[in-house]
């Protein structure tokens, strides 16, 4: 399958599913939720088949807690459409037998570890934390930290330096802000990451729509981007389905014209070969 790959998104079941798919908010996440995220897989499809988008990353929403159980079973109901990407408490004691059980047992395709709730992951390079990573490595199978941002940039870079063959996405751009720039100490810190090779960056449409508008920050942050790491290592999201200023399908042909000067095997790699690359059950 060709296309374009959207690298996340989140289902939540609706109501009439709860008893079985129970809402359960990771700590500090339940202030966030609205009933008008309860997105359905099928919700999901619709979505991107108004944009012309092939496939995405299914990842477990934190309104479930670390039940994937909803995710996982999304996914698997379309599966030449979907990867899905567990969330595990890498501060959990028993955190390497959540990762036996969501990938071994249920065959989820990822993991996106947590510390706990809501914070920055500046414990991801923590020792007492490694036999998690150790798992991860032994199932070769793609990570995130939740949530990596320039004050975790640091630790990151601590964690690489052990676990480097771990491919690892630094999701949302890792928070950098693009109103500094291309000349930003964040963004500093984020490129020099690139000298891991299974590194990824997932940035979001934001940026492209930024540089549709001719904005000069924006610019100089993707330039900088494809310069260190490259077509095959940038991804997208439009981080659906939170609250958004335009529709998905509008997000999308932005996202198509901010890439147009790239060379189409460039532009191709941004928009779905890294995903696929990452998760290469996506090119069944």
């Amino acid at each position: 399958m060709v296309g374009p790959v959207d690298t996340n998104f989140h289902v939540v079941a609706p109501p009439s599913q709860r008893r079985r798919y129970p809402l359960d908010p990771l700590p500090g996440t339940a202030a966030e939720f609205a009933e008008d995220q309860s997105t359905t897989a099928r919700e999901c499809l619709d979505l991107m088949d108004s944009a012309g988008v092939a496939q995405a990353y299914l990842i477990a929403s934190r309104f479930h807690g670390f039940d994937n159980s909803y995710c996982a079973d999304s996914a698997a109901q379309h599966p030449t459409r979907f990867v899905a990407i567990a969330n595990v408490d890498i501060l959990a004691p028993d955190a390497p037998d959540r990762v036996d059980h969501w990938i071994g047992a249920r065959g989820m395709h990822g993991v996106r570890f947590w510390g706990g709730g809501r914070g920055t992951a500046s414990w991801i390079d923590d020792a007492a934390l490694r036999p998690a990573w150790e798992r991860v490595r032994a199932y070769g199978v793609p990570a995130n930290a939740q949530t990596t941002t320039p004050e975790a940039f640091a630790a990151t870079r601590r964690f690489l330096e052990r676990f480097g063959d771990v491919p690892l996405t630094v999701n949302h751009l890792g928070h950098v802000p693009v109103a500094a720039g291309g000349g930003s100490p964040a963004l500093a810190e984020l490129l020099s990451l690139a000298e891991f090779p299974e590194v990824r960056v997932n940035f979001p449409v934001e940026l492209a729509v930024a540089v549709t508008r001719g904005e000069r920050q924006a610019r100089e942050v993707l330039d900088a981007l494809l310069a260190r790491f490259g077509p095959r290592r940038l991804m997208w999201s439009a981080f659906y389905p939170s609250r958004q200023e335009r529709p998905y399908a509008e997000s999308v042909r932005l996202l198509r014209e901010a890439l147009a000067f790239l060379p189409p095997p460039d532009r191709d790699w941004i928009l779905g070969g890294t995903a696929r690359d990452l998760y290469p059950v996506l090119r069944r």
